[in-house]
């Protein structure tokens, strides 16, 4: 048996985490924009049927997770680490979730058009209503995991992107490295040569060439993701998608043309000869699937290297806590979750398959 990796914080085994019950919301007025939303100064609030904190980046959102520990108002001990949810620890959530302990929340795709509140059981009532959307069943466990907003967690692709220090800051990521002070906080992972020495130019390939190598840069995360192991991302994998280029097909007088360089989340097609071969086709929506309720699994691109889990309400049933996507930017569809190395709550142990697990936990 071993501990799931999803406490192994820094160079210490923690014996537990404290998980934020509901989605972050904020104390002071959210306006939603990105103006107003997109800041550190603000507070952070844990509770039920609150608007969700959206339109912030994922620099700022580290940062507003890791000042919480330093606000007398928490009331944290001196043994606390607030931090955004890294992408390991979003897995042990999930395998609880998953697992005979457990319960994986209903799919659900309420969200703007409820209210505006991005909160999976909003439409309903509150929280002790919704069970449902809980992961243990009850009300006991953690909410909003699956729909509402798309979260980001502290997880990034070690690509070399500028949009790395953009979307991070600076202040993080200076020449798009993590300082060193910070690497317990984040899940790195790695990319393979061809995105490394590449980088942004595959993207002004517009041909069949040019989505080859989009494929090729997907395909080598996959493999390299594969080290990591208790993320709940490519162990849970079935087909995964990559944002490629499609060759939009149109017609003039009597002449059909194709037009390559229009962008969508594609399935790798090839040939008997193994070639990637062009769709041909004017839209495309190809989601990559999970084993577990068909969420979506995207692979991140090369300008979007930070990793979001969950799902957004609007893609319905390929939204869940299996679900992977990538970005960095202020959005209107993205949240975050905190986390709190507290020493205290949650226990889970798990063998090398991931299939097994014994958990102790106390959620409030």
């Amino acid at each position: 048996m071993i501990v799931h990796p999803g406490f192994n914080f820094g160079d210490e085994e923690i014996e537990g985490i404290w998980v934020a019950k509901f989605e972050a919301s904020m104390a002071e007025e959210n306006l939603n924009t990105e103006a107003n939303n997109n800041v550190t100064d603000k507070t952070i609030r844990i509770l039920p049927n609150k608007e969700s904190w959206r339109y912030i980046q994922e620099g700022n959102i580290f940062k507003v997770c890791l000042n919480m520990k330093e606000n007398v108002e928490y009331k944290l001990s001196n043994t606390s680490d607030t931090h955004q949810m890294k992408n390991l620890e979003w897995g042990a959530v999930s395998y609880l979730a998953a697992s005979q302990y457990g319960k994986v929340p209903a799919k659900n795709e309420s969200g703007a058009e409820n209210g505006g509140k991005y909160n999976s059981y909003v439409a309903e009532g509150d929280y002790e209503a919704n069970v449902n959307q809980s992961t243990t069943g009850n009300i006991t466990g953690i909410y909003d995991l699956n729909g509402g907003a798309g979260e980001y967690v502290a997880s990034y692709w070690d690509n070399g992107s500028n949009y790395i220090k953009i979307y991070g800051t600076e202040e993080l990521f200076p020449n798009n490295k993590l300082q060193n002070k910070y690497i317990k906080y984040f899940d790195k992972y790695e990319v393979g040569t061809l995105e490394i020495n590449e980088g942004e130019s595959i993207w002004d390939i517009k041909s069949t060439e040019g989505n080859e190598k989009l494929y090729e840069t997907a395909k080598e995360k996959v493999e390299l993701a594969k080290k990591k192991k208790g993320d709940a991302l490519y162990e849970a994998i079935d087909e995964w998608s990559y944002f490629g280029r499609y060759a939009k097909t149109y017609t003039e007088g009597s002449v059909n043309y194709i037009e390559y360089g229009y962008m969508a989340w594609l399935q790798p097609t090839v040939n008997e000869t193994g070639q990637l071969v062009d769709t041909g086709e004017n839209s495309l929506w190809q989601y990559g699937r999970s084993f577990y309720g068909n969420d979506y699994t995207l692979i991140g691109t090369y300008n979007i290297p930070f990793i979001i889990r969950g799902g957004v309400w609007s893609d319905g049933e390929a939204s869940g806590i299996f679900a992977v996507d990538s970005g960095g930017n202020p959005n209107s569809d993205k949240r975050f979750s905190t986390n709190n190395c507290n020493r205290i709550n949650l226990f889970l142990y798990c063998d090398i398959s991931m299939k097994n697990l014994r958990i102790t936990y106390n959620l409030i």
